[in-house]
């Protein structure tokens, strides 16, 4: 496939109705190859044509060497370019369920929909769409020409973060925290007397805590020299040869037997 654009559909502004119209037809198309090439990769983003204005027109081009309108091709042609239309349709619609492409989610399902099927194109034996996301400026509502294609889920729009909710819950906290640390000095004045009586020790008792902390230390003392001694001892043990059983006794002369 060669780098240079194909001229594939040319119509008249005022004779198509664009279903996103919050941006021109360039910025979406920017929008939504960068999010379609980065989840899907490039092949899948080229399914859009770039749009070009021409003063009254719209044109649409792609980069290719050879291009064929969805009449001109045979009925073996239209049905494998219809099935590979469809599985891109799918991966698009999932990636924009999947919150990872919002300006993908934000153009579903006007983005699959084109006024007529004179918009399905075959560059270099891939599927190409031109005029998405307009319909006819006579229709009254989206024909959904390209929805067979699907693989016939419904749309399931990504879950919105509840921004509001968790706003007014921020500032419900913040303002709670505020309050306490106001309210904190005057609470604790109230709650904490303003002198606080000071526990003392009768000094006899304080003599006899700590001797019986020293009688404690002398008994640890004690014990951790016992269990010194007896781990000496059985290492002693361990080092001391077996003793070596003594000899049998020699048995008893025998008689000579008389003669």
């Amino acid at each position: 496939m060669s780098g240079a654009p194909l001229l594939l559909d040319r119509r008249r502004a005022a004779a198509l109705r664009p279903l996103l119209p919050a941006r021109p037809p360039a910025e979406w198309h920017a929008a939504l190859t960068a999010e379609i090439a980065a989840g899907l990769g490039p092949a899948h983003a080229a399914l859009l044509a770039a749009p070009v204005q021409e003063g009254e027109e719209i044109a649409w081009t792609a980069p290719g060497a050879r291009s064929r309108g969805f009449s001109a091709l045979s009925a073996a042609d239209r049905r494998a370019l219809t099935e590979a239309l469809g599985a891109i349709l799918s991966d698009i619609r999932r990636l924009g369920e999947s919150g990872a492409a919002p300006a993908v989610a934000a153009s579903w399902p006007a983005l699959r929909e084109v006024p007529d099927l004179d918009s399905i194109h075959a560059v270099d034996g891939r599927p190409v769409l031109t005029a998405w996301a307009h319909i006819g400026a006579r229709a009254e509502r989206p024909p959904g020409l390209l929805a067979r294609f699907d693989d016939g889920r419904a749309w399931q729009a990504p879950p919105r973060f509840p921004w509001r909710r968790w706003g007014l819950a921020g500032g419900a906290l913040a303002a709670g925290a505020l309050a306490a640390g106001l309210l904190l000095p005057v609470v604790g004045a109230a709650l904490v007397p303003a002198e606080t009586p000071q526990c003392r020790i009768d000094p006899a008792s304080l003599g006899l805590f700590r001797e019986a902390q020293r009688e404690g230390g002398r008994q640890d003392a004690l014990e951790a020299e016992l269990a010194r001694l007896e781990e000496e001892r059985g290492r002693r043990r361990i080092a001391c040869p077996l003793p070596t059983a003594p000899p049998p006794p020699e048995p008893p002369p025998q008689r000579q037997a008389e003669a």
